[in-house]
């Protein structure tokens, strides 16, 4: 089955007030035989498919109209993707490219009321009419799922040290004690007093 890489990243196409992706013409021959994604001038545009970038302008009486700048990738099975309305090209003509490689960027070239990217697939012709609908088969990226933040870890202090707990006789509490004291005062000078204060707080804790 045939499957697309995106076009154009997700970051890079305008949104609608909801949040979702501002598409402003889909799929619906014989008015329209692609789909357009809304964004500025100058956003990368990438290779649907490995193929034959083929960098093209359609003009007449010397005015670029229909698609405007645009690439046409053949990827010399039958399977033809049209990216159009292009501001400039970032691939030479008859180049080898890869899915996901750079092949231009955005515009507001040809037939086009505002800067969009207009995205269509042809499959076994170059006529428009073996144009289907490119939506269902663009594979977009999963997006990354949020981290958690980590939970703060409770403080080392006398009550949760395990050798300040084991001690037994008077000798070996009296060393303990006298080590966190010492950690006190060097938490002090290192300006942490916060934990300088917790660490007191749990030796009277245990005192009593």
């Amino acid at each position: 089955a045939l499957r697309l890489s995106p076009p154009i990243a997700e970051r890079d196409i305008a949104r609608n007030p909801d949040g979702s992706l501002r598409v402003t013409q889909r799929f619906s021959p014989p008015s329209h035989f692609g789909i357009d994604y809304s964004c500025v001038v100058g956003k990368p545009v990438r290779a649907a498919i490995d193929g034959t970038a083929h960098c093209e302008t359609q003009t007449k009486n010397g005015v670029m109209t229909g698609f405007g700048r645009y690439v046409r990738l053949e990827d010399g099975k039958g399977t033809y993707v049209y990216t159009a309305h292009l501001s400039t090209f970032a691939v030479n003509h008859m180049a080898r490219v890869r899915a996901g490689d750079l092949i231009g960027y955005s515009g507001n070239t040809g037939n086009s009321t505002g800067p969009h990217l207009h995205f269509e697939v042809r499959r076994g012709s170059r006529l428009q009419a073996a144009a289907i609908d490119p939506e269902p088969l663009i594979v977009w990226p999963v997006p990354e799922t949020p981290q958690p933040p980590p939970q703060p870890t409770e403080p080392y202090l006398p009550i949760n040290d395990p050798l300040t707990l084991a001690a037994k006789t008077e000798k070996e509490r009296y060393t303990k004690i006298r080590w966190w004291l010492e950690e006190a005062d060097r938490q002090d000078q290192d300006h942490m007093p916060e934990y300088a204060l917790a660490i007191r707080l749990s030796l009277i804790e245990q005192m009593y």
